[in-house]
């Protein structure tokens, strides 16, 4: 049985979310939230923990890419999956401010 608020809208009680690192660098980490007692979360809440989630990773680490991936949920729990898709390829790596210079060349007097 599911919870719906007063417009027909699922509600649930529970919203799981696993992030999948690539294997042996970090454990997956398990986000869970729970809605207050006698409440529920619903599309908007949802979705606003997912873009959170995708927000942190993006920021912790941008040379990672990560792939949604939404589960079927179970009764009153909606289960997702932030899984490692590759390496990034974007330019939003930290600069080191020598980018367009030529290696310096050592030279010898002798």
């Amino acid at each position: 049985m599911s919870i719906r608020d007063a417009k027909g809208n699922r509600l649930y009680k529970r919203v799981e979310v696993a992030v999948v690192y690539p294997e042996g660098v970090l454990k997956t980490e398990r986000i869970v939230r729970k809605a207050p007692a006698g409440k529920g979360i619903g599309e908007y809440g949802v979705n606003e923990l997912l873009m959170t989630v995708a927000d942190q990773l993006e920021t912790k680490f941008p040379w990672w890419e990560f792939e949604p991936i939404e589960l079927a949920s179970s009764g009153r729990v909606s289960k997702h999956v932030f899984s490692f898709k590759g390496y990034s390829t974007k330019s939003n790596l930290p600069k080191t401010g020598t980018e367009g210079q030529s290696d310096p060349v050592c030279t010898s007097d002798t």
